[in-house]
């Protein structure tokens, strides 16, 4: 997306982020950007039906400041325990005897090497897979209220701000019940006026390129080919629909400049 559209984006995401961690990220991230696109994936509110997903809580709040929203964060993610995914080292105080090498490598000194791809974690293998075919699923699934009622705080959030907002479902091995969630997403979507890309049918995987035979490292995640497809689609389709300016040479946002040469000339 940088390299050819020179859209210069930041993956603000954890692991299975569900709709209230994305609303709160984006509070966190307005605070001191201002983007010309918001662009919100759906997968997680399709995929996932609980309320509180306690596996993945740290992952998706670890790297927020203390603050107010923080702590409405965690009051919204965790049923009991929210105290301790908002100050964190309560969580992990007690396992020193279990550290092991990744717990090291996290540390101010190692920061910049994990800023370079912007968010985004590079996942290389190959799994094969057998396309899905959805053509047939026609009915309607809601998203839990919970979901709904932090999409619509996010349609509200990006409105209050003057910034658009683009729904998009990235490619992986749907089921049905993903498929009915997506037919009831674009309804939704049209009715407040929103775009909603969804790349998985057969046309979009088409168009992107996707083989399924090449380009997944497992049944949910592109791996490093299938994901340069992917964006490289996705961003030719942002700047059809969006004014998205072209950042190339500007000064400010040489580090995605640095990027492009670190990929094509590691290290």
């Amino acid at each position: 997306m940088w390299e050819e559209q020179g859209i210069a984006a930041y993956l603000c995401s954890g692991a299975e982020q569900p709709l209230w961690n994305s609303y709160h990220a984006l509070v966190d991230a307005l605070k001191r950007q201002k983007p010309k696109l918001v662009v919100l994936d759906m997968y997680s509110p399709s995929r996932y039906y609980e309320d509180y997903q306690a596996e993945w809580i740290h992952e998706n709040m670890d790297g927020m400041r203390l603050s107010f929203n923080k702590y409405l964060a965690a009051r919204a993610s965790a049923e009991t325990d929210w105290a301790e995914q908002m100050f964190g080292f309560v969580k992990y105080h007690t396992r020193y005897a279990k550290l092991e090498r990744q717990d090291f490598e996290n540390f101010i000194w190692n920061r910049p090497r994990q800023r370079r791809f912007k968010g985004y974690t590079l996942i290389l293998g190959q799994a094969q897979l057998t396309q899905p075919d959805m053509r047939h699923v026609e009915q309607e699934q809601a998203m839990t209220p919970k979901s709904e009622e932090y999409l619509r705080k996010i349609i509200e959030l990006t409105r209050e701000n003057h910034i658009p907002l683009a729904l998009v479902s990235a490619p992986y091995l749907l089921e049905e019940q993903d498929q009915k969630v997506y037919n009831y997403i674009a309804r939704l979507a049209q009715d407040n006026g929103l775009l909603f890309l969804n790349y998985n049918t057969a046309q979009l995987y088409r168009e992107a390129g996707i083989d399924f035979a090449q380009d997944y490292a497992d049944h949910t995640h592109l791996n490093a080919q299938g994901g340069a497809k992917y964006t490289r689609h996705l961003g030719k389709w942002l700047k059809e629909h969006y004014e998205i300016p072209d950042r190339r040479g500007e000064k400010g946002y040489d580090s995605w400049e640095r990027q492009e040469i670190f990929i094509q000339k590691p290290e």
